[in-house]
């Protein structure tokens, strides 16, 4: 309960991971009591920070149905905006929907593309967390045609692009 008081006083000043810090408590029950809407509202302050942890919260909110309507055209928004800020579940979730057509139309190569993406990060994950990422490429590459894997290995190099400049927008010099 006292941490989310500093945290409470730093989120008013604008720091997102107070913000993001605040909308876990609230959405846990830790320190706070469980406030969903209130949860979703910190968990956006933080997001338009570009806070990746947030941005997802915010998605799994929204396809989850916690807080708010379940909406999965929306969560898919916001697991796309982590997912181009480098957070690897969001891009599972990024690729897992547009495989399945959940919240977006259905488009392969751009789920193999993600799944591109997803493996140029592999050494992030457990064995047993990349096994079914692995299980779709290789499931992608057989159905795609070989133009289409072309278009997907060119645009997981625009994702990859883009994962490289927002991450030096976070983190190089200030």
């Amino acid at each position: 309960e006292i941490a989310n008081q500093w945290y409470e006083k730093a989120a008013s000043q604008g720091y997102d991971d107070a913000e993001y810090k605040l909308g876990h408590s609230y959405r846990t029950g830790r320190g706070e009591a469980i406030n969903l809407p209130v949860a979703l509202s910190w968990y956006e302050k933080a997001a338009e920070a570009n806070d990746q942890d947030a941005l997802h919260n915010v998605g799994w909110m929204y396809s989850t149905g916690q807080g708010v309507k379940k909406d999965e055209s929306e969560a898919y928004k916001w697991f796309l905006r982590a997912a181009k800020q480098g957070d690897a579940s969001s891009q599972v979730e990024v690729a897992t929907r547009l495989k399945d057509g959940q919240g977006i139309v259905k488009d392969t190569v751009l789920w193999y593309s993600w799944l591109l993406v997803l493996e140029a990060q592999k050494d992030q994950f457990q064995a047993d967390d990349w096994k079914p990422i692995q299980v779709q490429i290789d499931e992608a590459a057989k159905t795609l045609s070989p133009a289409d894997r072309l278009r997907a290995v060119d645009q997981s190099h625009v994702w990859m692009g883009e994962i490289a400049a927002n991450d030096m927008i976070h983190y190089g010099p200030h």
